[in-house]
């Protein structure tokens, strides 16, 4: 996700609804967070916190790759 404003309005609108897995990286004018959303039923929920927190300027999914699945899988955390 890339967004404009405050971190920890976002953090604070998000928690109990996601999981951060990585902190703020800056991005020019815009800051990038990655989340995970559990359920597919609660990403709306999820970017409608972010929208009236933070000004929202992307939201895009992150399909692991089939080396990210094995290594997961290998690893016993599928």
């Amino acid at each position: 996700m890339a967004y404009r404003g405050e971190e920890q309005t976002l953090r604070q609108a998000v928690a109990g609804r996601c999981e951060i897995l990585d902190g703020t990286q800056e991005e020019s004018v815009y800051r990038t967070l990655k989340l995970h959303v559990e359920s597919d039923a609660d990403v709306r929920g999820v970017i409608s916190a972010v929208n009236d927190a933070v000004e929202l300027r992307s939201f895009r999914e992150i399909i692991p790759s089939m080396n990210d699945i094995f290594i997961r899988a290998v690893n016993g955390a599928l």
